[in-house]
């Protein structure tokens, strides 16, 4: 069996020599009882002790997000809040974001959840750039608003990025904060959106350029992509997006297909993997595939 902590050995000798007088059918020896109840005490201890020091950690991280400015869903434990607050989340898609992204840009969210990515595009294209956050879930919305309310510069839409303007179904994932969609999927709440196409809200504001695209909307990046083939046609454009097979094809759209649509639009694809960018021939896209991480995704750089 397992050998009881030293803290034991304050127990005397006599005390675990002294013969039970309890002995009856079916009873533990009291030799045993001291013995197990000297293991759990101190153990049951440094429990509570872990417990404590877990939500003092919390506490800590809670304070520094109000410091920053930056609200979570009520389901974030601190770990999650933490990589956020220290740009630490999806590291090697972060420091790519920084690397590419410069003042005056114009940078487009799509599917900017909670703002990780809208508020570091803002430090970095200054009160002379633009970012226009696209999330039409209202949840998550909300958080958005409330964390990017310091920055004048950045704009906050309720649509979803489809190949439409108008309306269209959104599916809600109960017990999740990242994995809605217009995908259609089991154990979600559906409601309707406002929806454009990214075509038609360039052409609308009239906004010259494009810089930096950043998508992650769940298997909705075929119809968003299919609503801006305007914006696909610049001389140069950075896109970063979450290559999700299995939500593709849940929307009966090939995942290859839609890196060779890419290619075909002249970027050069690499993906993005903890080691850096590795490029992507044209002729071996399914190669992505073996950088899959645990939630079925990886992201993809697409550049020109």
């Amino acid at each position: 069996g397992s050998k009881p902590p030293e803290t034991a050995t304050h127990l005397t000798l006599s005390a675990f020599l002294e013969p039970s007088r309890t002995f009856m059918k079916g009873s533990i020896p009291l030799l045993h009882l001291r013995a197990r109840d000297a293991y759990i005490r101190p153990r049951s201890k440094m429990l509570g002790m872990r417990s404590a020091a877990k939500m003092l950690v919390g506490y800590i991280v809670n304070i520094f997000s109000r410091v920053r400015g930056f609200s979570f869903p009520a389901k974030f434990g601190w770990r999650w809040k933490l990589e956020m607050l220290l740009e630490r989340y999806e590291r090697e898609t972060t420091r790519l974001f920084k690397n590419i992204i410069k003042p005056d840009m114009t940078v487009v969210d799509i599917g900017a959840h909670i703002g990780y990515f809208s508020r570091i595009a803002a430090k970095l294209v200054g009160h002379r750039g633009h970012v226009y956050a696209f999330e039409p879930d209202p949840d998550n919305r909300l958080l958005l608003e409330k964390n990017v309310r310091r920055y004048s510069f950045v704009s906050v839409r309720p649509e979803a990025i489809t190949s439409n303007v108008g309306n269209v179904l959104f599916y809600h994932v109960h017990g999740s904060t990242g994995c809605h969609s217009t995908i259609p999927q089991p154990n979600t709440l559906e409601f309707t959106v406002p929806a454009t196409t990214l075509d038609a809200f360039v052409e609308a504001r009239r906004i010259t350029h494009i810089d930096v695209i950043k998508m992650d909307v769940e298997g909705g990046e075929w119809a968003a992509l299919e609503g801006m083939q305007h914006v696909l046609k610049q001389k140069t454009l950075s896109v970063i997006l979450e290559w999700k097979p299995d939500a593709l094809i849940q929307g009966t759209h090939d995942p290859e297909m839609l890196l060779s649509m890419l290619v075909h639009k002249g970027f050069s694809l690499s993906v993005i993997t903890d080691e850096g960018l590795l490029p992507l021939e044209p002729g071996v896209l399914a190669r992505a595939r073996d950088y899959l991480d645990n939630t079925g995704s990886v992201n993809i750089y697409a550049s020109k």
